[in-house]
């Protein structure tokens, strides 16, 4: 009897480890270990975003960055020339930031959703501007942002 008993042992024995497994709980290498290397992977279907931006500290600046984007009598200046005049971060990029991904990116959660809510736009398609730039103010001072299509 105590043989049958033991293998009646094992097999739920089998069984709890295989459960375990599954679930990624228990001892050693899963639970808390295995939590954190699921938020480190990037999420299935991630959205990511090239974005420009025009960082002023003072809201005045800004206004006068805006203006030259819209071009007031129909001479628009391009967002990267702008950037690079009136910008003070990247200007020398013409305000391109690097490769941002939606709720993997270290920016100002105010900032991206911002980024992640306006229309794509190329630099040059000025005629879509006022509908295709979004501004928030952050930590940081006002931004004024142009999301470009990914290449």
């Amino acid at each position: 009897m105590a043989k049958g008993n033991k293998k009646a042992d094992d097999n739920k024995s089998k069984k709890d480890t295989k459960a375990v497994d599954a679930k990624g709980k228990g001892k050693g290498k899963g639970g808390a270990a295995a939590a954190t290397e699921q938020k480190a992977a990037p999420v299935k279907g991630a959205q990511h975003a090239r974005v420009r931006h025009i960082l002023c500290a003072k809201f005045s600046k800004k206004e006068e960055a805006l203006a030259l984007l819209l071009g007031t009598d129909g001479d628009a200046k391009p967002f990267s020339d702008v950037a690079r005049q009136y910008s003070e971060d990247k200007a020398n990029q013409g305000g391109l930031l690097p490769r941002i991904t939606k709720g993997l990116t270290p920016y100002d959660p105010a900032f991206m959703e911002v980024a992640f809510s306006i229309p794509e736009c190329k630099d040059s398609e000025v005629s879509k501007y006022a509908a295709s730039l979004g501004q928030v103010k952050t930590e940081s001072g006002y931004h004024i942002l142009l999301r470009e299509p990914l290449k």
